[in-house]
C-alpha cells in the first residue's frame, strides 16, 4: 500500500527495532552564587546571538493555600508594576523581538526571557522592575480571569485535556496539588489581596 508519496507504508502492526542509544555529551554548566545567596546555572550551547534567562521560584501549587492562587500571580507579573500597565509592558518587550513568559507547575513557578543578546542589557532592568514591583492591578486581574474561563471553556471540548486531568485526579486525589486543576470556581475566586500576600511569601527580594 502506497501512501501517496513514494514509498511504501510502514507496518503499523510491528513495533520498531529497538536500538542503542548513541552516546552524547550534555554541555558543563558554570554554577556560582549571588551576593544574597540565590544559585545561577549558565550554559553556553552555541553561537547563536540570543539569551535564554529562567527564574525559578519555590512558587509552584504545592505552597499555595487556596487553589489557583500561584497560577494567577505569576500571570500577573506581566500585566502591571509600579511605573508600567500591561500595555507598556507588551510593547516595550515587542520592540526589541524579546519573548517572555510566566508558568506555573505544580513545585515551581518560572519567568521566561528569551532574547537578542545585543539588547539584553536594555531588557533586565524593565525585567527586574516587574518581578520586585509588581502592581496586582485589579482591572487586569478581572479581565485575566475572563481569559483563563474562556481558555477552560474550550480545553473542557478537547478529549486529551479532560484525559490528562482526570487521570492526574484519580492518581494523585483532588486534594493533592499534583491532582488539582483550575475550575471556573477557583478562578472566579481569585483575589487581589490573596495573590499579592503570596506574592510577598513566595518571590524573593
Amino acid at each position: 500500500h502506497h501512501d501517496g508519496r513514494q514509498g511504501i507504508m510502514p507496518d503499523r502492526s510491528k513495533p520498531p527495532a529497538a536500538r542503542t542509544p548513541q552516546k552524547f555529551l550534555l554541555p558543563g554548566a558554570l554554577i556560582y552564587e549571588l551576593d544574597n545567596g540565590l544559585p545561577v546555572h549558565v550554559l553556553s550551547l552555541g553561537d547563536l546571538p540570543t539569551v535564554k534567562i529562567e527564574f525559578i521560584f519555590r512558587a509552584g501549587a504545592r505552597f499555595e493555600q487556596e487553589d489557583g492562587t500561584s497560577f494567577f500571580t505569576i500571570k500577573m507579573l506581566a500585566e502591571g508594576a509600579k511605573h508600567y500597565n500591561s500595555k507598556d509592558i507588551s510593547a516595550f518587550f515587542e520592540q526589541y523581538g524579546a519573548f517572555l513568559e510566566m508558568q506555573r507547575g505544580p513545585d515551581y513557578a518560572t519567568i521566561e526571557l528569551l532574547a537578542v543578546e545585543r539588547h539584553i542589557q536594555e531588557i533586565l532592568p524593565r525585567l527586574f522592575d516587574i518581578i520586585h514591583n509588581p502592581s496586582f492591578p485589579a482591572e487586569e486581574l478581572e479581565l485575566l480571569k475572563m481569559i483563563q474561563q474562556q481558555h477552560l471553556s474550550v480545553n473542557l471540548e478537547k478529549n486529551s485535556y479532560q484525559a490528562a486531568t482526570t487521570f492526574r485526579e484519580k492518581l494523585y486525589g483532588e486534594d493533592h496539588p499534583y491532582g488539582r486543576s483550575l475550575t471556573f470556581d477557583t478562578i472566579d475566586h481569585q483575589q487581589r489581596d490573596t495573590l499579592l500576600s503570596f506574592y510577598q511569601e513566595s518571590i524573593p527580594d
